[in-house]
């Protein structure tokens, strides 16, 4: 079975299996800095630092650079 959208102005085919999806894909989590190991700091700046990080439930341990910001330096920064 084939159905036909319409996205940006254009009929786009697709098929049923396209349109199939779990729960799981919908739905993510927010992560916060607990959900990852840090590895070592890359750098600091004025607004925050640079972490090489993976994540704790990642099998791979993929590493990944986790940039950090303060808020409080941003307002402060904004307000001048």
């Amino acid at each position: 079975m084939v159905i036909l959208s319409l996205w940006r102005g254009s009929l786009v085919p697709f098929t049923l299996q396209e349109l199939t999806f779990t729960f799981r894909d919908i739905y993510r989590p927010r992560l916060s800095i607990t959900d990852f190991e840090t590895e070592k700091v890359l750098g600091r700046g004025t607004f925050g630092s640079v972490l090489l990080v993976y994540k704790k439930d990642d099998n791979t341990k993929r590493r990944l650079a986790l940039k950090l910001i303060s808020k409080e330096v941003i307002r402060q920064k904004v307000n001048d």
